[in-house]
């Protein structure tokens, strides 16, 4: 080629040739360039060109581009796995509820350059969708059973016993929840629960029920309170309750009311609040309210409760002070000095009992 140079280079006739040489070499250069330059190619995140690229589709949909046919057919596989897991036939038993195809990607024109992933890519990908739309793209159906426990509420039942005062309400027995196990079969989506049905109950402790009693004992009339002409009362008539009452000395504890409050007075000249309990009942539980309170706690008959009093019960406003109680939150008791004896509402409540 250089020797065909030189020959024709030595003629004018040789230059012509010579020219019209290297403008088809030109040309031809010029086209083999423009023709590569021209081809359409897809590309990875890095820019590295992929000729070939393919697309996998879901239901005829383009979801993402792939760099080979053999990466999109990996796709389901991965998927599979992934909802599935490991074991091969776990992978094959799974429901799918869409169509994967992988089909050849169609440049539209030469400056179309999609971006294209490897099979491990895509499936990540895919996953990220499923996680991040309100519907999967890719949907794999699985089913399992759980168990779980739930209580069992008691129920309450109300009986009613005429060995209780009218209203007086007792809690004969607490009640306790039970405890069932519930097995569900529930169907998942990509590994979320939609839809879960109960298929077995089974009781693992029975509830106990609560048992409240209610009174419906009437009460008995309370004794009528005359006045004397000495100015004394004395209670004519009715009943009596408690275990003081049998004794007499509610009926006592009427007749003082009036009677003057006296510091340490034990007559019916004047008595101060234990005094008042000794004139009624006797000294057995002591003269002072403290001596009182600690032979009822002492003996078991200590009460915590106003509801738990009866008619004729000691009842404690406080440590320092008792009266008689006669039902219906009201007491006969020795107020304080320059008051007499009288019938008073219970004002506060530190304890009481059976003298």
């Amino acid at each position: 080629m250089i020797e065909f140079c030189r020959t024709q280079t030595s003629t004018k006739q040789g230059q012509i040739r010579l020219g019209l040489l290297f403008s088809v070499l030109f040309i031809c250069a010029a086209v083999i360039g423009m023709t590569l330059f021209a081809q359409p190619y897809a590309v990875y995140a890095t820019g590295e060109r992929v000729a070939d690229p393919w697309v996998v589709n879901v239901d005829g949909v383009p979801v993402v581009v792939v760099d080979s046919e053999e990466a999109g057919e990996a796709v389901e596989t991965g998927l599979r796995m992934h909802y599935a897991g490991n074991d091969f036939e776990d992978q094959q038993d799974v429901e799918m509820l869409n169509e994967i195809t992988v089909t050849k990607y169609s440049f539209d024109d030469a400056k179309t350059h999609p971006v294209v992933m490897n099979g491990a890519e895509a499936v990540d990908y895919i996953i990220g969708l499923n996680e991040t739309s309100d519907e999967p793209v890719v949907g794999f159906v699985t089913y399992q059973y759980t168990k779980d426990k739930e209580e069992i509420p008691f129920d309450t039942i109300k009986l009613e016993d005429d060995e209780f005062e009218k209203g007086e309400k007792q809690v004969t027995q607490k009640g306790k929840n039970g405890l069932r196990e519930v097995t569900n079969y529930e169907t998942l989506v990509n590994g979320k629960v939609v839809e879960s049905e109960v298929v077995e109950e089974k009781v693992v402790k029975e509830p106990v029920d609560k048992v409240v009693v209610t009174g419906v004992k009437e009460p008995e009339p309370e004794p009528e309170v005359v006045e004397n002409e000495d100015g004394t009362y004395t209670a004519t008539s009715g009943g009596s309750g408690g275990h003081a009452a049998s004794g007499g000395g509610l009926s006592t504890a009427y007749s003082m009311i009036g009677v003057p409050y006296v510091w340490g007075g034990t007559s019916t000249s004047g008595v101060d609040c234990s005094g008042l309990v000794n004139v009624c009942y006797g000294g057995a539980r002591g003269r002072t309210t403290y001596s009182m309170i600690g032979s009822l706690q002492a003996s078991g008959d200590w009460k915590t409760s106003m509801s738990e009093l009866n008619v004729g019960d000691l009842v404690f406003p406080h440590s320092g002070h008792v009266g008689i109680y006669i039902g219906d939150g009201m007491m006969i008791h020795a107020p304080s000095p320059g008051r007499s004896v009288c019938i008073a509402p219970v004002y506060s409540f530190y304890g009481g009992g059976a003298y």
